[in-house]
């Protein structure tokens, strides 16, 4: 099937739905394929369920006129994604780097929706499957789409840009992650960098923290509009942390204008950049200071992204979501600053590391070893390996750890949560 006609089908139907368990009636449901599944083996249950058509790329699985048969699922999905996106007038912010997407994403779109029709990813679809189907939820209506765009391997960025053929990007930062994709970090840096080379050659706009040398060195030859937030001469906005207790609270610098002081709901003096990028991006949108401290001090963080939790025994802070060793080493700084009688750690594997995994790790354990801790539990076979001793308690996974904590709880602590998502350390939550 052409993508036009795909297309039409679409304008009728617009709702693409990829695992059958979220088909809906009046839904098309692509029928993609992953490395331990086969989506058209499903095609038959989404339709069952309302979806009226199922893209599919298998032809033993086609049944009657319902079956629409393509080359490749997923090039047809990106390929119609493409087509809807050039239909949108939504002007497009593209927002990648190793930490903090996802929170810079959700507080540019809590400013802009302030001002505009404002649309972005849900959750965390950031790949090469998220991003097709984010551009296929946007509305004619829609005037601003924040996109996150993740990546694990070099050209992914690109790939993903032009897909989504963004208007303006914002790197947020660039640290030690993914290594064993990109293989050292001047391969991330390369890799976060494609972002600023799809803009370049469009000649659009790019948001750059001056605070980051890396970053702000990366800009300095950009031929298109460059915005700076943060410590530079030409900055849109700058600001300083007052107080972390435990939540954090700043003032934002506007030049030639009043200070604005910002009391937020979220932890982690790392977040503070992400209020920085996305203060200067609803600046420049033209959207006033006032909707600006509006949306920062109502956002609350959710998905183990920098949550704070009041259990019965302890004050958790809970970011879990991932990790990797700059996420890690800056959520342990910030964690140490805040007051507390007795602080503890629960500390995941980090992974897609290769063979910088055992070294990182270690790192990771000398940082630790230099704060007022009292004690860490490690979770994960490559810390499991590891020779400790004194403070540290060693663990397979996140369900021993859940066994021990039931029949050793701990009490009267703060404890911070951080790892790798499929370390699951949301289990041992409850336990807390």
């Amino acid at each position: 099937m052409e993508i036009s006609a795909l297309y039409e089908a679409f304008l009728r139907y617009p709702l693409a739905v990829t695992d059958s368990r979220a088909a809906v009636p009046g839904s098309l449901f692509f029928a993609l394929k992953g490395a331990r599944f086969d989506g058209n083996r499903f095609a038959a249950e989404a339709l069952c369920k309302g979806s009226v058509m199922a893209v599919i790329d298998d032809p033993s699985y086609r049944k009657d006129e319902r079956y629409v048969l393509v080359d490749n699922v997923l090039d047809s999905l990106q390929k119609l994604a493409v087509f809807h996106r050039k239909q949108m007038k939504a002007r497009i912010i593209a927002v990648t780097g190793t930490n903090g997407k996802t929170t810079t994403k959700e507080l540019i779109k809590a400013c802009l929706s302030k001002r505009y029709h404002a649309a972005g990813t849900e959750g965390n679809l950031n790949n090469h499957i998220g991003v097709p189907l984010t551009l296929l939820r946007l509305k004619y209506n829609d005037e601003t789409a924040v996109i996150e765009i993740g990546a694990n391997h070099p050209q992914e960025i690109t790939m993903l840009c032009n897909i989504a053929d963004p208007d303006d990007g914002i790197i947020t930062n660039i640290g030690r992650a993914h290594i064993e994709g990109f293989g050292s970090f001047e391969g991330v840096r390369k890799a976060k960098g494609e972002l600023y080379d799809y803009l370049a050659g469009r000649r659009k706009t790019i948001f750059v923290n001056g605070n980051d040398p890396v970053l702000a060195q990366m800009a300095v030859s950009f031929p298109g509009n460059v915005f700076y937030y943060g410590d530079h001469r030409n900055t849109v906005v700058s600001g300083k942390v007052i107080k972390m207790d435990p939540f954090m609270s700043f003032d934002l610098f506007f030049p030639g204008k009043e200070i604005l002081r910002v009391n937020t709901q979220i932890t982690g003096r790392y977040n503070f950049d992400n209020f920085l990028a996305a203060a200067c991006i609803s600046t420049v949108f033209n959207v006033s200071q006032t909707d600006i401290l509006q949306a920062f001090e109502t956002y609350k963080p959710g998905n183990m992204r920098s949550q704070l939790l009041e259990t019965q025994s302890n004050l958790v802070f809970l970011d879990s979501y991932n990790a990797n060793p700059s996420s890690v080493g800056a959520a342990v700084a910030s964690f140490v600053e805040l007051p507390a009688t007795c602080r503890v750690i629960i500390l995941g594997e980090m992974l897609e590391l290769g063979s910088h995994s055992v070294s990182e790790h270690k790192a990771i354990l000398r940082l630790i070893d230099t704060c007022d801790v009292n004690h860490v539990f490690l979770v994960g076979p490559v810390f499991k390996k590891m020779k400790v001793s004194g403070k540290y308690s060693l663990f397979n996974d996140s369900d021993e750890l859940a066994v021990y904590l039931r029949e050793h709880p701990v009490a009267g602590s703060s404890i911070l949560v951080k790892g790798s998502r499929l370390m699951a350390l949301e289990k041992v939550v409850p336990f807390l």
